[in-house]
């Protein structure tokens, strides 16, 4: 019974959350993408079309940014370390993988919701580390490690950074069996059959992180191209052309987000 009643509180915390959020979210709020370029077809000339704008409630994300990162680090903090304490007192283990899969969908939220938020439009560079969003300019391995440390996984963020796409999606997955390697031939169809929620996804020589909803597919990453951070619709960004795709899951992956809870060292793939 205690173990029920502990559940019962976790589902309640859980609820109270996701409440707010989407209460956050009954206002549309906007993030720009790119300016499109279309050909005239009686001319064969480019134009500007529209500047392509995402809303709040199609994508399911907000994209307005708290007051301040340090406050909203803070607050993830205290979540990850109340269901720390339910993680650890909770011995049927039904309700600990309910509690891992309540808690996979916390960290999704807060990752797409509340900490990279503040990291849209900052500047891209090739060299770029910075640990403060809009402050310097970060890389598109950076934006990947810094945003997940600051969701408060215990990882070197400059290591895995470092490392090529497949050894960062090899570390992010733990498990071989969350990690998911396709080629251009195929990603089109493959993307379709993803579940809903959040990824890392590496690609040749890029990285960054892929959204799922409603059978929509977004890239948010540190952009080489467009030279900020950004969301695209997956199939229409440029820099989401590469032979090889390396997808770990992050919604869903029960030993990523025990590591999280445990805080618990990632290990970094390097071989």
């Amino acid at each position: 019974m205690k173990t029920v009643s502990k559940f019962i509180v976790l589902i309640s915390s859980m609820i109270i959350v996701i409440s707010c959020s989407n209460a956050q979210k009954k206002q549309k709020n906007y993030v720009s993408s790119k300016v499109a370029l279309k050909i005239d077809t009686i001319t064969e000339h480019f134009y500007l079309a529209e500047e392509i704008k995402f809303d709040s409630i199609a994508s399911g994300l907000n994209f307005k940014a708290g007051k301040s990162y340090h406050t909203d680090k803070s607050k993830i903090e205290k979540q990850r370390l109340d269901l720390s304490i339910k993680y650890k007192n909770t011995l049927d283990t039904i309700a600990k993988n309910e509690l891992l899969s309540a808690a996979s969908e916390i960290f999704k939220n807060e990752l797409l919701n509340t900490i990279i938020p503040h990291w849209y439009e900052t500047v891209w560079d090739f060299n770029g580390h910075t640990s403060k969003p809009n402050q310097g300019t970060i890389a598109c391995g950076y934006f990947v490690s810094t945003t997940l440390r600051d969701m408060g996984l215990h990882l070197n963020r400059y290591k895995l950074a470092q490392q090529g796409p497949e050894n960062e999606a090899k570390s992010i997955a733990i498990n071989s069996n969350a990690l998911l390697n396709f080629s251009e031939d195929t990603i089109s169809e493959q993307i379709k059959k993803l579940e809903d929620g959040v990824y890392f996804i590496g690609l040749d020589n890029h990285v960054g992180y892929l959204y799922i909803n409603n059978s929509n597919s977004y890239f948010i990453h540190s952009n080489y191209i467009d030279g900020k951070v950004m969301i695209e619709y997956t199939l229409h960004s440029d820099a989401f052309n590469s032979h090889n795709y390396y997808i770990s899951k992050i919604t869903g992956n029960t030993l990523l987000i025990e590591k999280w809870l445990k805080k618990e060292e990632i290990k970094i793939e390097t071989n």
